[in-house]
C-alpha cells in the first residue's frame, strides 16, 4: 500500500500521476482518461529492478476511485521479462 496526494492543479495537468507506483519513475506515451476508462502506455523504470519497461494499462474510473491492470513488459539480463498486476485505489480524504 501507498498513498498519493495531488494538489487539484496537478490531478487536471496530469491526471495519470495518482497511478504510478512509488518506486516507478515514468515517461507517458499516451494516456486517456474519458468516459470513467483508462487507457495508458508508458516507458518506466522499477527502481529496485533498474531496467525500462513498456507499461500498458487499463481500467476505469470515478470521481473517488480507480481499478487498473497493468502488463509491464521488458528484457533483464538479456532474458524477456513480464509483470502483470492489478491495483485500485480510493480517495481516503483531501489533501
Amino acid at each position: 500500500h501507498y498513498r498519493t496526494c495531488l494538489s487539484p492543479r496537478d490531478a487536471a495537468d496530469n491526471p495519470g500521476m495518482v497511478l504510478r507506483g512509488e518506486d516507478m519513475e515514468c515517461t507517458p506515451r499516451r494516456l486517456s482518461m474519458a468516459n470513467g476508462q483508462i487507457a495508458s502506455v508508458a516507458t518506466c523504470t522499477d527502481r529496485k529492478l533498474g531496467v525500462p519497461m513498456t507499461v500498458t494499462s487499463t481500467g476505469s474510473y470515478t470521481a473517488t476511485s480507480y481499478e487498473l491492470r497493468s502488463v509491464s513488459t521488458g528484457m533483464r539480463n538479456g532474458k524477456p521479462m513480464r509483470i502483470e498486476t492489478t491495483s485500485s485505489g480510493k480517495l481516503t480524504h483531501r489533501c
